[in-house]
């Protein structure tokens, strides 16, 4: 059976700075997608993050974190995000005009 690993990152750029959405200026949420990755699974890595070494490990539970606006509910990642933000310095406003 084996047991289960915890495979997950945040950066610490998303508990510290607020963030706004390109479309209507609301503050972004962080949200939390995770799934469980299996021994026969393509993307199943026996090499983990940290010191510790994976024997025996059959699944881990992978944990990827992005924003989401409550408002449109449209979903960003930490990268994308982090460019929308220096335009929104740069320009003065929250909202973008060039809304895909």
């Amino acid at each position: 059976m084996g047991w289960r690993g915890y495979k997950g990152t945040i950066d610490a750029g998303m508990l510290f700075k607020k963030m706004y959405c390109k479309k209507c200026g609301t503050r972004l949420k962080i949200k939390k997608n995770s799934r469980i990755v299996n021994k026969g699974d393509a993307d199943f890595s026996s090499a983990m993050p940290g010191r510790f070494t994976p024997i025996g490990m059959s699944s881990y539970y992978d944990a990827t974190y992005i924003y989401l606006c409550p408002n449109c509910n449209s979903e960003t990642t930490y990268d994308e995000q982090c460019n929308i933000a220096k335009i929104q310095k740069l320009l003065k406003t929250k909202i973008l005009k060039d809304n895909d």
